[in-house]
């Protein structure tokens, strides 16, 4: 699990607007998906919750960009078979 000061210092080459929206981001996460763990992917820019161990029990991510930021849900495209609110067709990705 990520400390304080790891977070400010993945968060430090983006711009504040894109630093606090993804501090606010981690706290919903944080509320959402209670004793979910943190990971940090500096190379992928992302922030990771989840239940298990690296990828594999990965529920959601965080993609940082300098214009902003992006939920991914872990096997996404998945959802859509059983969402009466029905996402957007993609037939090749695994998130979305």
């Amino acid at each position: 699990m990520p400390n304080a000061q790891d977070i400010e210092s993945f968060l430090a080459p983006y711009p504040p607007e894109v630093s606090d929206l993804a501090l606010a981001a981690r706290d919903f996460l944080a509320k959402a998906l209670p004793g979910a763990e943190e990971i940090i992917d500096e190379s992928a820019k992302l922030l990771g919750s989840g239940y298990g161990p690296g990828y594999k029990g990965l529920v959601c991510t965080l993609l940082l960009s300098k214009n902003g930021i992006k939920l991914g849900i872990s096997h996404g495209s998945e959802i859509s078979a059983c969402s009466q609110n029905r996402l957007p067709d993609t037939e090749h990705s695994l998130s979305r």
